[in-house]
């Protein structure tokens, strides 16, 4: 499909080459902006074991109009519904974008349900399974419909805490997400957030109508730039991370897309999800 204006892929788009994002302007150090959020000392005390993660498993959601949402849902065993994140991926792909990701989160304690937005395509593997249903992809925008399915899913079932996950153009929707559905959600995830949806400004808007704890992240240069400019709109300081390396949208920590700084990153999120969640 076309990506939006200021949309980018992780270097598979063959009209745009792959970077180095060490070449890329921009910070040379990993850092946090707005400080405020940042000091609280993380538990050094060694934590019971999780609990045992479990196979994936295929879910069907249903959308407010009707629609059919196709995902993967990776649980861990428990007796009673525990933190969940949902996992929304980016342009042109499908939930199989966290094949990689999901099973770390299970690892710390997390269910995480990963779906196929309808504004998808084939990309690691597999083919959207929404997509594929309805015939087409649609635009980004109407993917919100999508995100709002996950939400109800989760707390029809009772998950005491839960997390939205975004990356690229679906790190710009959780923000209208965390915006509209701010009592239901714990903190958010945005991974290369920038305006995407259309007009300019929309998701600031979103941004200053939400007070949750944020993590957001991106890669360097003029995509960390779009990144802090939502950051500064929040009401509640943010934590914000410029890798030293990464790749666009939730790929980057994916060690297959990104070998050489997945696990940085992977710190900087489990240090946040520590904070927030406990």
């Amino acid at each position: 499909m076309t990506a939006a204006v200021g949309e980018r892929d992780d270097g598979e788009n063959p009209a745009r080459p792959p970077v180095d994002p060490a070449t890329q302007d921009g910070p040379k150090q990993d850092h946090d902006t707005k400080a405020a959020g940042n000091d609280v000392a993380v538990a050094a005390d060694v934590a019971a074991p999780a609990p045992a993660p479990l196979a994936p498993a295929e879910v069907e959601l249903s959308a407010a109009d009707g629609s059919a949402i196709f995902g993967t849902l990776y649980a861990v065993e428990r007796d009673k519904p525990g933190p969940v994140v949902l996992l929304f991926h980016q342009a042109g792909s499908n939930a199989a974008e966290y094949n990689a990701i999901a099973p770390r989160l299970q690892s710390l304690g997390f269910d995480a349900l990963a779906i196929d937005q309808r504004s998808g395509g084939r990309r690691f593997g597999r083919d959207n399974r929404t997509v594929a249903k309805r015939g087409k992809s649609t635009g980004f925008k109407a993917a919100y419909a999508d995100l709002e399915a996950a939400l109800a899913w989760a707390t029809e079932r009772g998950h005491p805490t839960i997390l939205a996950w975004g990356s690229s153009y679906t790190a710009a929707l959780v923000f209208r997400l965390a915006a509209e559905h701010g009592d239901s959600l714990t903190a958010v995830l945005s991974f290369s957030p920038g305006e995407y949806l259309g007009r300019e400004g929309m998701v600031a808007e979103w941004a200053r109508d939400t007070d949750l704890p944020f993590f957001i992240t991106s890669n360097r240069g003029k995509e960390a730039t779009a990144a802090q400019a939502l950051a500064d709109e929040l009401p509640r300081p943010a934590t914000v991370h410029v890798p030293a390396r990464a790749v666009h949208g939730s790929s980057m920590l994916r060690p297959d897309r990104n070998s050489a700084g997945n696990a940085a990153i992977w710190t900087e999120v489990e240090r946040f999800l520590k904070r927030v969640v406990g």
